[in-house]
């Protein structure tokens, strides 16, 4: 079901001031609420962006999230099912610190750009080719030898512990919360055989209950799916240390993202400039791949 489907299933209309009153909302009017930035506490007068006194409805990062897909899904022809740009969730606007998103134009060439979500800034658009080759680069110069290599074992594995343990934590909230929404799910019905509250009550406090469990539900779902994706690359970042850079190299689009997530935290783009952070302990393995060229350059 698509979104503009569910809308309709909930009887969503346009307001009374449109040029249709209470009509279902088109696609092209999802797309402007979808766009407003009115819910996350600003407005655009002139072309500029100002700050309301209104307080949010929504995050900034939700807002920045839903821009995302929507220039993934919607610039440049569709792509059938989800469309998955291999570089975007590790890119970071070096202007304007906001995200950095995919779009296909002509039907196969792959483009990523500013999501613009605060206006628009001097970031350029980049070629996907000039994306892989910048990562390319910034891998040669990760430095790792054989016991350089035992000690990022020991670090990652330790790495796996702390995360374990954090997302045992997350979990354990999110599962708290599913339970106090369940409980009061079943008082708002109780309530509603006692003659507390009407019908109409209980069914916008069950709609807003379930709302609110389909999103823990997804978000436990995340957390569990990004733990095992997390193992996996770590056990592949541990076959692959050796021959780091050469087997790198040789994978595909999604294979490299797949080691990216491992060693690399954000790479934030700012013209020709390029500033990445990555992970522990790879950010001291790039630092000493810096030195060596260094030593390599200058016989130092």
């Amino acid at each position: 079901m698509s979104l503009r489907d569910e809308t309709n299933r909930l009887g969503l209309r346009t307001k009374e001031s449109s040029r249709k009153p209470n009509s279902p909302i088109t696609k092209h009017g999802l797309e402007k609420i979808l766009k407003n930035r009115f819910y996350i506490g600003e407005f655009v007068w002139g072309k500029k962006i100002y700050t309301g006194s209104h307080p949010p409805l929504i995050s900034r990062e939700l807002f920045e999230q839903v821009q995302r897909r929507l220039a993934e899904n919607c610039h440049g022809t569709k792509v059938r099912g989800r469309r998955r740009f291999a570089f975007s969730s590790f890119l970071k606007c070096g202007f304007c610190n906001c995200s950095i998103v995919g779009e296909v134009q002509k039907e196969r060439y792959v483009y990523y750009r500013c999501s613009f979500a605060k206006g628009r800034c001097a970031q350029p658009y980049y070629k996907e080719l000039q994306i892989d080759k910048i990562f390319e680069e910034a891998i040669g110069n990760l430095y790792i030898d054989k016991p350089i290599a035992a000690e990022v074992k020991k670090q990652l594995r330790k790495s796996h512990e702390d995360h374990e343990v954090i997302l045992e934590r997350q979990l354990t909230l999110l599962k708290n919360d599913m339970e106090k929404k369940n409980y009061l799910l079943r008082k708002a019905w109780e309530h509603v055989a006692e003659d507390l509250i009407s019908k109409d009550e209980y069914k916008a406090r069950r709609n807003e209950i379930q709302s609110d469990l389909a999103r823990i539900q997804a978000e436990i779902g995340r957390l569990n799916r990004r733990n095992i994706e997390y193992k996996e690359h770590g056990i592949d970042v541990l076959e692959l240390l050796k021959g780091f850079k050469k087997i790198y190299l040789s994978q595909d689009l999604v294979g490299k993202a797949r080691i990216l997530d491992v060693v690399l935290d954000k790479c934030y783009l700012k013209g020709d400039s390029t500033r990445f952070l990555w992970k522990s302990p790879f950010d001291v393995l790039f630092l000493m791949g810096q030195l060596v060229i260094k030593h390599e350059k200058w016989g130092e």
